[in-house]
Formats: structure tokens, C-alpha cells, sequence
């Protein structure tokens, strides 16, 4: 690891201070009375999700600034150089549904939304959708990626007192879905919602498990398990971390490991209770021996037993795990540091 000086931290903040953020226009105003200092931290919290929500490498969509006639409309977003749709809850324009029965052209604009709020002609691109309403009032913003495959839902923002009662986080999402559903009639190969990452034991991403049937990537082989299947796995074989091979290569990998572990089994059943405490007590050892990195200086590097008993508690787990992941020699080589 690297080690800076105290000047070198003075010098690190200096340079980003130093760095250009463009504020919105209200931004003076609106913190005046706020102290340097507080007014720096709501700036580098403002660069930051700027470039989380707006900056993007998918090609900039050309500017656009149009209007249809049930006032549902495209808005260039200038902060983040992405098209932004308006979604309507309320309100049909009954002349654009009796031109759609009749066979006329409705949506030449590929930014034109339908009379429901759905422009599926939209190119590759990150957009932030707008639900408002009466087209009026916003009350949430969902923040998308149109790629070749799928609509990558990344971040959702919304009123939190009105999502008590209409749930909006759940509403957009089913926005989102319902948009792949149409888009997938028009543009075969993109049939996918994208949900992001998912961690097992985060209570924050649970709700991604909702929407079903769901499939996860396996980390190992990069292929998709069903969620069911890849749940039980994860729960079976990473009871911690939830972080674990989720498929096989080849269904024969798989029989072959069923056929290796009843061979396992069957073969060694006279000596199996020597073998298994013998195991047992070599797998103890080991885990004694893995060097963790608690941080602090020069005497950071401990062993599980200079924890005291809540410290062996929590940790040991996780470096049981971590033995049985990595495999004996290779985790004897390590150094694991503890966040």
C-alpha cells in the first residue's frame, strides 16, 4: 500500500477544489448563506451524482424539442445531454387513438411518445423518463440505458411522500417493463429488463427478486441461472457472502460432481469418521493461521485468535468461507483485510 503525508492530502483537496463544477443557476442563490465549507461538500455531492445520473458513454442523442398534441413531450436535458421523456399518468388524446385506428402515421419523430407515454422508436442512448402528474406535476424520474438487448434500469428518484401511497419505485419499474414488452415487438433483440447488480443479503435490493421469473449471472462462467435455482445455491454454498459459483460449464460437470461426491461417500464410509475429524482439524488449523489486515499501522496483521471472542464471532465465518472458496494452499498465501 501507499502512504501520503499530511501535506499530501492538503494539496490532493486543493487540486479538487480546484476543478471546475458547473452548477445549476439557482445554486447561489439558494446557498448564500451557507458556510464555504458547506457549500464545497454540496458541490462534490452535486459533481458526483451529476456524473452518475447524467454523464454517460452511450452516444448523446441529437437535441430535440418537440410537442404532440395530448402535451406529453421530449425535452432535451441540458444538464446531462440526454433526451428526457415525459410519461403522462393522466389523460389520453383521443384524436391521436382514432389516427392510430385509421392507419395514419402517428410517431414519425422517433422521440414521439404514444398516447401512453411509450416511445419504443427511441435510439441507444441513457435517458432520464419523467413521470408527472397531469402533465404538470413531477414526481419521479427514472434514470434508463437503451442498449442493443435492453433497457438497463440504473436509478429512480421520486416524491417519497406520494410513493407512501402509489409506491413509485415499483411503478416505474413496471413502466420499464411494459416499455421492453412493446419494444420487443418493433426491435426483436431487445427483450431484456435489466435490473443491475444484486446482493443476496442486502435488504435494499431484495425488491429486485420481486419481479419475476428473474435470472442472475453466474460470476464463474457468465451464464444466466434462473433466480430460484441460483437463490438455493447461494444460500447453500455461500451462507455469508452469498458469493458463489452459480452454474456449471456443462451439464456433465454437473453429474460428474453428484457421481465424484456419492463415490466420496460410498468409498470411504469405514474410515469416515477419522478422515472427517482429521479434515476437520487441519481446516481449523488453517483458518488460525490466515493473516488478516485490520488496518492501523504497523500492527495491523492478526490472526483469528488475537480477536477477542465478538471479534472471533463475526469473523471467523467469513474466513472459514473464504478457506473453502480459495481452497487450502492458495488461502494460506494470503492476506485478507477486513473492511
Amino acid at each position: 500500500g501507499t502512504s501520503h503525508t499530511h501535506k499530501d492530502d492538503e494539496e490532493e483537496e486543493e487540486e479538487e477544489e480546484d476543478e471546475p463544477i458547473q452548477m445549476p443557476s439557482y445554486f447561489e442563490s439558494k446557498y448564500k448563506s451557507y458556510s464555504d465549507k458547506k457549500r464545497s461538500k454540496i458541490k462534490k455531492t452535486y459533481a458526483s451524482f451529476h456524473r452518475f445520473l447524467c454523464e454517460s458513454p452511450l452516444p448523446k442523442p441529437p437535441a430535440v424539442d418537440s410537442s404532440s398534441s395530448n402535451g406529453l413531450s421530449n425535452v432535451v436535458n441540458d444538464a446531462s445531454s440526454s433526451s428526457t421523456t415525459t410519461t403522462s399518468i393522466h389523460g389520453h388524446n383521443r384524436e391521436q387513438k382514432e389516427q392510430q385506428h385509421h392507419g395514419h402515421p402517428t410517431n414519425t419523430n422517433p422521440y414521439q411518445p404514444d398516447s401512453e407515454g411509450y416511445d419504443i422508436d427511441i435510439p441507444y442512448g441513457t435517458y432520464h423518463q419523467q413521470y408527472r402528474i397531469n402533465n404538470k406535476y413531477l414526481i419521479a424520474v427514472g434514470v434508463v440505458d437503451i442498449l442493443p438487448q435492453c433497457l438497463s434500469s440504473v436509478y429512480a428518484f421520486y416524491n417519497p411522500t406520494l410513493s407512501n401511497h402509489l409506491n413509485l419505485g415499483k411503478y416505474t419499474a413496471l413502466r420499464e417493463i411494459e416499455w421492453v414488452k412493446r419494444a420487443s415487438l418493433k426491435r426483436k433483440d431487445l427483450c431484456y429488463y435489466y435490473l443491475g447488480f444484486y446482493i443476496h443479503s442486502c435488504i435494499k435490493m431484495k425488491y429486485k427478486a420481486e419481479y419475476a421469473p428473474s435470472e442472475l449471472l453466474c460470476p464463474t462462467y457468465g451464464t444466466w441461472v434462473d433466480f430460484e435455482v441460483a437463490r438455493k445455491k447461494l444460500e447453500k454454498d455461500s451462507p455469508i457472502r452469498h458469493c458463489c459459483t452459480l452454474a456449471y460449464e456443462k451439464e456433465d460437470d454437473a453429474d460428474d460432481d453428484c457421481k465424484k461426491k456419492s463415490e466420496d461417500d460410498g468409498g470411504s464410509a469405514i474410515n469416515s469418521g477419522n478422515n472427517n475429524a482429521n479434515d476437520e482439524k487441519d481446516m481449523k488449523r488453517i483458518e488460525h493461521s490466515i493473516k488478516l489486515d485490520i488496518g492501523g499501522g504497523p500492527y495491523s496483521i492478526v490472526t483469528i485468535g488475537m480477536l477477542n471472542d465478538h471479534g472471533r464471532n463475526i469473523v471467523g465465518p467469513l474466513v472459514k468461507e473464504f478457506v473453502e472458496e480459495v481452497g487450502k494452499d492458495v488461502s494460506q498465501r494470503c492476506i485478507v483485510k477486513l473492511c
